[in-house]
């Protein structure tokens, strides 16, 4: 991934919680972030957060069904990540 020069966004999912972490750039070449949702129909666990902790974690939550929409415009691209209570965290990541 170092050598294609690109910004990378990771989707991963079946975890239980909603995250939002940081790749080291280190890692794969430019700043990067990986989105985890669970969707809307995962049994939820609310202390998965913390049972899972993460130190590149910039935000998530946990123990509320879950959903995310990711809108890719121009040279920016937005995760918006959703309970059913509406909007928890959206994050910009510019390209």
């Amino acid at each position: 991934l170092k050598s294609l020069k690109k910004k990378y966004l990771f989707i991963s999912g079946d975890r239980h919680f909603v995250e939002l972490s940081e790749v080291s750039s280190e890692d794969v070449g430019s700043p990067t972030v990986e989105v985890t949702l669970s969707g809307l129909h995962a049994k939820m666990f609310p202390t998965n957060l913390e049972k899972y902790s993460n130190p590149k974690r910039l935000n998530g939550f946990a123990g509320k069904y879950n959903y995310g929409i990711i809108e890719a415009k121009n040279d920016q691209i937005t995760i918006n990540a959703y309970s059913m209570k509406g909007l928890e965290f959206s994050y910009k990541l510019n390209q």
